[in-house]
């Protein structure tokens, strides 16, 4: 387990659910202008070569700069012939991506 700079927000790897082609990566906190780029980092590296998916079911808050973020890791990991997508938003996570035209980021492989 990994911990942000401030402990506001965990990045894990769910082994239960993850394989060698697709990483389940669990954000458990706050996203903000602060946790955001150890966030990333994290994300990237747990990522590795495969596809990934975050899921955001113990999410409690997430910024501009979270958005921000999830947008960089999709468009790096497109870049690399990769997939990455966000699932089990919080309802108030769920509004803020349909607010900034950000929901087709829950769209995973098979939507």
């Amino acid at each position: 387990m990994d911990h942000c700079t401030a402990c506001l927000c965990t990045v894990t790897v769910d082994p239960r659910e993850s394989d060698g082609s697709v990483r389940v990566v669990r954000l458990i906190g706050e996203l903000d202008s602060y946790t955001a780029p150890d966030v990333e980092r994290q994300l990237l590296e747990s990522a590795g070569s495969a596809d990934c998916v975050a899921d955001l079911s113990d999410l409690s808050f997430l910024s501009a700069a979270g958005l921000d973020m999830f947008v960089r890791i999709r468009d790096r990991c497109g870049a690399a012939g990769r997939t990455f997508w966000l699932r089990n938003p919080q309802p108030i996570a769920r509004r803020v991506l349909e607010l900034t035209n950000l929901e087709h980021l829950l769209d995973g492989p098979d939507s």
